[in-house]
């Protein structure tokens, strides 16, 4: 039996419990269209997971007994933090635009830049060494003009 009509009380606790993966699994969708790059391809199977365990707590979760429902609210809070975690992990961030091209190019110029850096660090050293070298030869002609005032 499918009791499938418009209730008065649309927040009873199975529509929450639907609506609460419904969300993350839109979330996942989303970045599935609009991020291409940040799909796995494993979001396929959670999408059509939740989606389908949406649409069956929809209709037909007016059946369940207070144990059942307990067991569903456990198994949805870990579903729905594993997704929002996956989400989170993926470094997407969707108020802030973040762009994974960005951060890619900003590393390849940091690269760069240290490249830079290495040389020219190595050029200062090949300085430092000759001006040692020199201030070490003006101390021996230091030495012998000594010698020679004191001879």
């Amino acid at each position: 039996m499918i009791k499938m009509f418009i209730d008065p009380n649309l927040f009873e606790f199975q529509n929450v419990l639907a609506a609460g993966i419904l969300v993350p699994c839109t979330l996942l969708l989303y970045i599935k269209f609009f991020y291409p790059t940040l799909q796995r391809e494993t979001d396929i199977l959670f999408i059509a997971g939740g989606l389908l365990y949406s649409f069956i707590m929809i209709l037909h979760g007016w059946r369940l007994d207070a144990i059942l429902l307990l067991s569903q609210l456990i198994i949805e809070g870990m579903a729905t933090v594993y997704i929002l975690e996956t989400i989170r992990l993926r470094g997407v961030s969707f108020c802030r635009g973040y762009n994974i091209q960005k951060a890619n190019n900003s590393y390849a110029e940091l690269t760069y830049e240290n490249e830079d850096l290495t040389k020219q660090n190595k050029y200062l050293i090949r300085k430092i060494e000759s001006l040692d070298n020199m201030i070490i030869e003006q101390k021996k002609e230091i030495k012998k003009l000594k010698k020679r005032i004191l001879d």
